[in-house]
């Protein structure tokens, strides 16, 4: 009989084991699907954001090219401001010589008139006192007729 309960004994702790060990099977099992559902759970975390990365890099290299042809733009722009600016020197420069000339052309023409003018008023002068003369001379003479006749 002592072997019988020996056996029962022993079959009775065979049974506990192999409940314990299904018991610790499953909860590993557990873990490991819990695991597993996490990491499933990380991996789809982990894909949202390279999603997320790569459509912000996309979004980031059309503001970049953006940013490039608006750069070009605006050089473009200022290249075209700069010759306007560089043409308009040109054009203001000119406008100076043509009217530095002019005013030296009318410098010219003034200084001749007043020359002309000025040996006119001399021969007007010197016509006068001829003229004055003349008429004194004849005023002595009619005087000096009149003293001789009187």
């Amino acid at each position: 009989m002592i072997i019988f309960e020996e056996k029962g004994v022993m079959n009775r702790i065979k049974r506990i084991k192999t409940r314990r060990a299904k018991k610790k099977k499953k909860k590993n099992m557990e873990i490991d699907i819990k695991s597993h559902a996490q990491m499933d759970s990380k991996t789809e975390e982990q894909m949202k954001m390279k999603e997320q990365i790569n459509w912000k890099e996309k979004q980031i290299l059309e503001k970049d090219n953006e940013i490039k042809k608006k750069r070009w733009h605006n050089d473009q722009e200022l290249l075209k401001i700069r010759a306007d600016v560089e043409g308009m020197k040109n054009d203001l420069s000119d406008k100076e010589k043509q009217l530095l000339s002019r005013y030296d052309q009318l410098a010219k023409m003034l200084q001749e008139e007043n020359e002309k003018l000025s040996q006119y008023c001399e021969q007007l002068s010197h016509d006068y006192k001829h003229l004055l003369r003349q008429s004194n001379n004849k005023e002595e003479q009619k005087e000096q007729r009149g003293q001789i006749k009187g």
